[in-house]
């Protein structure tokens, strides 16, 4: 047989340790680094999603607007986007012109959770509306 091959299948005379691991010192130093990385990152990452959803409540909103005038172009006709806040919940509705906001009795909420609402008054209750004439948007 070749010396290489027996060499290489002859067992080793050093001595190793049948002890393998980590001690608690190193466990310790792993554990209070991963501790650090989580403090760095975790604030931004809650930054993070509160960003995204602000972004998809504004794009909600948008989308509905858009959509509310392209009704007014396709019906010619002048409509109304108007927007309400009841309790915690914010909602909208799409209607004419000639029909007032308080009138309407199918408003549609926004997802839950989408808006965080400050409290005013307890019994305020504001409706915005933003009106669509055929050729402009007026707010």
């Amino acid at each position: 047989m070749n010396t290489y091959v027996q060499r290489l299948l002859k067992p080793s005379n050093c001595h190793t340790s049948k002890k393998a691991g980590y001690t608690l010192p190193e466990m310790m130093i792993i554990a209070s680094i991963i501790g650090i990385l989580a403090a760095i990152a975790t604030p931004s990452f809650l930054g993070f999603k509160e960003r995204q959803e602000v972004q998809n409540g504004r794009d909600m909103v948008y989308q509905s607007i858009r959509s509310r005038q392209m009704d007014a172009m396709k019906f010619r006709e002048a409509r109304r986007f108007s927007i309400r806040q009841v309790g915690d919940r914010v909602e909208w509705a799409s209607h004419p012109e000639r029909i007032t906001a308080t009138a309407i009795s199918q408003w549609e909420s926004f997802r839950l959770g989408l808006f965080s609402l400050k409290k005013t008054t307890p019994c305020e209750k504001r409706v915005a509306s933003i009106t669509f004439a055929l050729t402009s948007m007026e707010m």
